[in-house]
Parts: C-alpha cells; structure tokens; sequence
C-alpha cells in the first residue's frame, strides 16, 4: 500500500509568536489552495510553503526562492509529492503557461526593479481559473519612493498597489492585515519620549536623515512585542500590509 504522507502542524520553528505575521497571512491564503497546485514565489526559510501544504489542503507546493541560503532551510520542510522547492529568480518563472491553479507572493513586489514584468509572469503561469494572492507592506508616505528598508526598492500605497495588479488581473479583492503591539515595561518610557511631537521636531533639526533611518532600524523593535494580527476585507490605513486575491487574468 502507498504511504500516504501526513499533514502535520508546522512545529519545527523557533516560536510562532516570531512569525505572527507571517503565519497570518499565509494561514489567510490558505483559504484559497485547497486541492490546488500552487508556486509559493519568494518562499524564504519554507514554512509558509508547508502551511499551505498542511493546513490549506493544497494538492502540492512548490516554493521558489533566488537565495540557496534559504533554500537550504526550507528543505527541512521537504515532502516528497506534496512540497518541494527550487531556486530561481521571482523576476523569471521558470515555468509553462498556466501551470498552477494558485499563485502566492508574500512580500516580493517591494523588492523588484520591475514588479509590473513579474505580475505579468505571475498571470502567464496561472490557469485562467486560478487565484493569485499577493501582498506587501501598505505605505502612504512620501517616503515610499526610498523606504527605510534596506532591501527595499520601493514601498506601495494602496492606489498604487491596486493600479499594479489591475494591469494584469480584471478582478482585484483587497484585505488589509493590522497588527496589535505592546511594549516592555522596561521601554516604555522612551516610547512615550519618541511620541511627543517636540521630541521628534528637535530630532528632525539636529540628526541627519541617514543617522536617523539607521536609529529607526537599530532600536525601533527593541522593547515591542506582536500581540495579535488579523486580515480584514478592505482598505484599512492603519495596516502594516495590504494584501490582494486576484484571479481572471487578461
């Protein structure tokens, strides 16, 4: 009799309060892969790719990733037939015209030069009938165009998101994922310095931009603790990331 490989909980992770976010929005797609081949683009250290396997009923997963780094760890989440991966660039899916029923990219678009040509290899690879689901971080600022982030080449508010996606797919659903924080006893009373507007007009006069983008990196999380985090239909402003299901491709 053919062994029949075991859909068990993703535990082999340091602790999932780490990757709250992270779990959250990949436990939200995986209310759109049951029974589905799906190509997790961007799929890092592999646990989101096994989630969608173990907890969304996916018929099989396949993560795909640029950096062998993380490959080497996501391999730890290999099941023969069911999840595997592969190394290649999100920029150049190495794939045939509509091979997957579902299509997920978790925070890939703000790390492309070109996000309109990887949307548009996205619909190339999708069948007619499948779902893309796709998200990355909400950001209205001006500063959008040179983000914080490092690894960032640009950010996205939600028109410019949703102008992206409409380019390739003719049916858009947005959701929004909003984060509940606290802080350390032992932080706060620094957070409630850095929250008064004198404090940060003086910061603005006396620090350079560049010092005060590495300060925000270097002690921004330090002291701040993830107590929940949700996905909602719509647009919601306060929201860390926007998150779009899209399906009839052009």
């Amino acid at each position: 009799m053919a062994r029949v490989a075991q859909r068990a909980p993703v535990t082999d992770l340091s602790t999932e309060s780490d990757h709250l976010e992270d779990f959250t929005r990949y436990r939200f797609a995986c209310g759109f892969v049951s029974g589905k081949n799906v190509l997790d683009v961007a799929c890092g250290s592999g646990y989101g790719s096994a989630l969608l396997w173990r907890e969304g009923s996916a018929a099989c997963v396949v993560g795909l990733d640029a950096s062998w780094e993380a490959l080497q760890m996501a391999r730890r989440f290999q099941v023969p037939g069911n999840v595997s991966f592969a190394a290649a660039s999100a920029e150049r899916l190495p794939f045939c015209d509509g091979e997957f029923t579902a299509i997920v990219s978790m925070e890939t678009l703000e790390h492309l030069r070109d996000p309109r040509a990887f949307l548009r290899d996205v619909g190339r690879v999708l069948r007619a009938e499948g779902q893309a689901i796709i998200s990355t971080p909400l950001n209205n600022g001006e500063g959008r165009c040179r983000p914080d982030n490092p690894h960032h080449v640009r950010e996205y508010s939600a028109s410019e998101f949703m102008a992206l996606l409409y380019d390739v797919f003719q049916v858009v659903e947005m959701f929004s994922q909003v984060s509940e924080y606290g802080y350390d006893p032992l932080w706060a009373p620094l957070e409630r310095i850095r929250g008064r507007s004198w404090a940060r007009q003086a910061a603005a006069v006396v620090v350079p931009p560049s010092i005060r983008r590495g300060l925000r990196r270097a002690t921004g999380s330090k002291g701040r603790q993830l107590a929940a985090s949700r996905v909602t239909p719509g647009y919601d402003d306060r929201a860390a990331y926007q998150i779009a299901v899209c399906s009839q491709r052009r």
